[in-house]
């Protein structure tokens, strides 16, 4: 059984053009896609929201929802309706509704550059990990970590993406 990835891409500020940003998104979650059991996804079609953002607003969201008041890379946002359904961009299906994901974009450029790799590489990393968060991933504990870290990498390579861990 194939699963479908939709999602609805909202991207405001990006160092790259907005065509090229949108482009990058959907390969990323191409791959993604191919990578997700369908129980994980809840059927055969699964939707989700990313917005690419200014640190401001990225801050003001963790502030607002985690109580932090400093931006930060990415941030998801599951729904917490588990019948949550949204129509996919054909409008003939309906696609369980994961959640959303805003990524700052200046904040992913500035680690992409201290960690010396390509802007659009980190990027696809933290699409990935938000992703992975709206389906119930996480990273508080050393062995979620570890699996989260490990999934991570498996589908990074599969974009020819080095392991970030290393």
């Amino acid at each position: 059984m194939t699963t479908s990835l939709y999602a609805n891409i909202n991207v405001i500020k990006t160092p790259l053009p907005k065509d090229a940003t949108e482009k990058i998104i959907q390969k990323t979650l191409s791959i993604l896609q191919t990578c997700l059991s369908p129980t994980r996804c809840k059927g055969n079609n699964t939707s989700l929201s990313i917005r690419l953002d200014s640190n401001e607003e990225v801050q003001t969201l963790n502030n607002n929802f985690r109580g932090k008041n400093t931006p930060t890379n990415v941030l998801s946002f599951p729904t917490d309706n588990t019948e949550a359904y949204a129509n996919t961009y054909n409008n003939e299906e309906q696609a369980f509704y994961l959640g959303d994901i805003i990524i700052a974009t200046n904040i992913v450029a500035k680690e992409a550059k201290e960690s010396n790799i390509s802007f659009t590489h980190h990027l696809q990393h933290m699409i990935i990990h938000g992703t992975l968060h709206l389906f119930e991933f996480n990273h508080i504990l050393d062995i979620e970590a570890d699996i989260m870290e490990n999934t991570e990498i498996n589908i990074l390579a599969k974009l020819d993406i080095s392991n970030p861990y290393d």
